[in-house]
């Protein structure tokens, strides 16, 4: 599907990681909330619940930021290219610059071999 659509793939990983860094801090199993209680043994008081809500307003915020960057993916890909234009202006070597998946592309200007 991703290469039907030609979605770039450091946008696609991108996306995936800030959706995994929400899943490691939301309720019910945010397993980082669990680490930030373990580093604080000298607060009995402090209950997960507290935890949990104070967790809440970082979890928008990094929401938030998601939907800007899924609107606005340049915000993403504008280094990667950058860098890429770079390297091909250095080396004078042919290097793509838009990075687009086709069918045996590996996504970053270089081809699978073919078997």
């Amino acid at each position: 599907m991703l290469v039907f659509y030609s979605f770039d793939a450091i946008w696609i990983w991108t996306l995936f990681l800030i959706v995994a860094t929400v899943g490691g801090i939301t309720p019910p199993f945010g397993y980082v909330l669990f680490a930030m209680k373990s580093a604080v043994p000298s607060l009995p008081s402090l209950s997960m619940s507290e935890i949990y809500k104070a967790s809440w307003p970082f979890v928008w915020i990094i929401v938030f930021g998601m939907f800007v960057l899924l609107l606005f993916p340049p915000l993403i890909t504008f280094m990667p290219n950058l860098a890429t234009k770079q390297a091909a202006y250095s080396s004078r070597a042919q290097v793509t610059t838009k990075r687009t998946l086709r069918p045996g592309s590996l996504g970053l200007g270089m081809h699978a071999p073919n078997f």
